[in-house]
């Protein structure tokens, strides 16, 4: 059961870790799952175009530069739920 889950999406230049917080310039968006039982596909967009641009404007990405995207479970009030290894 996916009731009430949340994920954050966070863009940083290929091969680099982004910063895990809502409040950091990496983090693109995010979505949640409401009242879904069962889940077969499922399709989210999550529009990273002001993320790209603001790490563009710190010139940690270079125009047409690969980025790799982080997905991290959110709780109830929006935090990201990290856990150490």
């Amino acid at each position: 059961m996916l009731r009430g889950l949340g994920f954050d999406v966070f863009i940083s230049p290929k091969g680099q870790a982004p910063e895990i917080s809502v409040e950091s310039p990496d983090y693109a968006g995010s979505f949640e799952f409401f009242d879904m039982v069962h889940v077969h596909d499922f399709t989210a967009t999550v529009d990273i175009t002001d993320a790209v641009d603001r790490l563009q404007s710190r010139g940690a990405l270079a125009p047409g530069g690969a980025v790799d995207l982080t997905v991290v479970a959110a709780d109830a009030d929006g935090a990201p739920i990290v856990r150490g290894r």
